[in-house]
């Protein structure tokens, strides 16, 4: 029904209408809210430091001075709290903000004659948007007349972990000659988005040992029971007429992670056939690869022995006989520990697939013997008569990896020399693994 008093629309052809419709569109659809929501656009653009005090390379600062650190942008304040990073460590007693600035004032006075390098970590992040910083942002100033000029860049090789965020240490071997029993860094510095690392405000004339911390719980300290540390097994020495070092690399992994092992096992003899078709398509003269074999792997008692001679001389050598070098074998160098169930037990054992092919996982970083026997009987366990491979010695896993292409080949007879090696008989020769 239509209201008293008005008029119907009299379209006198659909094109008419189409026109019209077309006409009203611009001022239906422009009465929307045109441009981003609320709150405007996502500001994913990392924070940086666009200004400090003391400014960087500064000399003669007062020692009970303040510093300031000012961003490109409001931060989220608890961030910038737990990372500022300051080498020597001091206590500041009073912190507060004044817009984009944080200043760090009053606690103990900073020493004579000392330089000063700070850190502004990664850690620090953004208020809006919670972005991290993409590199530390370091600065040095001094209480004396002069900055000590060394320098160290280098880059994190990070394996099954991230690396931007990564803490790394410096090590100066004097000062860890006199610390016994700790693992203490005397320089700290970050990893950046590019993966590379420096460290500034080195004092030349020392030898340091660049060490990258996985810290598993994010409190900066290093926890023997769920951290690692990963080296850099050549100390660095800062020569005082060129106090500057390139190049540097550290292959950050966790030793814990488990590697693997695998490769194939074939039987030249080809003592059973799994079908006609199967033959056929592998081809004459191509040998078969035996299904019900048996591959295990034993720690290498031998060359676990002499690497961690290795380790601890290199250790010894670096620092100081006087320093313990039981946390870096252990835990930093992840040395295999020496336990005599690795020399009389397998580490691993698996049974090859149709094709031969085998993998051994979770294997401890470390170096391995590798053999593989035919199991007739399918009870895992070797039995005389059963033809298998002559061991192949060192094969060495790193943590994390894959050690690949480890061949074995089953003897053609059974007899005394085709049985594994154990405990009570050594391995054939055989040429090394990688």
């Amino acid at each position: 029904m239509r209201r008293r008093g008005s008029s119907p629309i009299c379209w006198p052809d659909a094109r008419a209408k189409l026109l019209f419709l077309l006409a009203l569109a611009p001022l239906v659809f422009g009465c929307a809210r045109q441009g981003f929501p609320e709150g405007g656009p996502r500001d994913l653009t990392a924070p940086r430091v666009i200004a400090t005090e003391p400014d960087s390379a500064a000399t003669r600062v007062p020692l009970g001075a303040d510093v300031a650190i000012t961003f490109s942008e409001s931060m989220d304040r608890a961030t910038v709290l737990d990372w500022i990073l300051i080498s020597p460590p001091r206590d500041f007693g009073a912190r507060s903000w004044k817009g984009d600035t944080f200043r760090l004032s009053g606690g103990e006075d900073f020493e004579p004659n000392v330089t000063i390098t700070l850190v502004v970590g990664v850690g620090c992040r953004s208020e809006r948007e919670r972005v991290p910083m993409d590199a530390p942002h370091l600065f040095v100033f001094s209480t004396g007349d002069s900055i000590d000029a060394g320098r160290i860049d280098g880059r994190l090789l990070a394996h099954g972990a991230p690396a931007h965020g990564v803490m790394v240490w410096a090590l100066d071997t004097e000062e860890a000659v006199a610390r016994t029993d700790t693992l203490l860094p005397d320089y700290v510095t970050q990893v950046g988005a590019d993966s590379t690392f420096t460290f500034l405000g080195l004092k030349p004339g020392r030898r340091y040992l660049v060490l990258a911390h996985g810290d598993a719980n994010r409190d900066r300290e290093f926890d023997r029971e769920l951290d690692y540390v990963a080296v850099n097994p050549t100390p660095v020495w800062l020569d005082p007429g060129s106090p500057s070092i390139r190049g540097i690399e550290v292959d950050f992994r966790n030793p814990r992670a488990p590697g693997l092992i695998a490769g194939k096992v074939t039987d030249p003899a080809r003592p059973r056939a799994d079908s006609a078709a199967a033959d056929s398509a592998r081809g004459p003269g191509v040998a078969r690869a035996p299904g019900d074999s048996t591959i295990s792997a034993l720690a290498d008692s031998a060359r676990r022995v002499e690497v961690r001679g290795e380790l601890v001389a290199l250790i010894e050598d670096s620092l100081s006989a006087r320093w313990a070098p039981t946390p870096l074998i252990e835990d930093v160098l992840a040395a295999p520990a020496d336990t005599a169930a690795a020399d009389t037990l397998a580490a691993a054992s698996t049974a090859a697939d149709s094709l031969g092919r085998f993998e051994l996982k979770n294997l401890r970083a470390g170096f391995y013997r590798v053999s593989a026997f035919l199991d007739h009987n399918r009870n895992r366990r070797y039995d005389a008569g059963e033809p298998a491979a002559s061991s192949i010695d060192s094969v060495r896993v790193i943590a994390g990896e894959r050690t690949t292409d480890i061949d074995l080949v089953l003897e053609s007879s059974a007899g005394p020399e085709s049985a594994p090696p154990g405990p009570d008989r050594p391995p054939p020769d055989r040429p090394r693994g990688p």
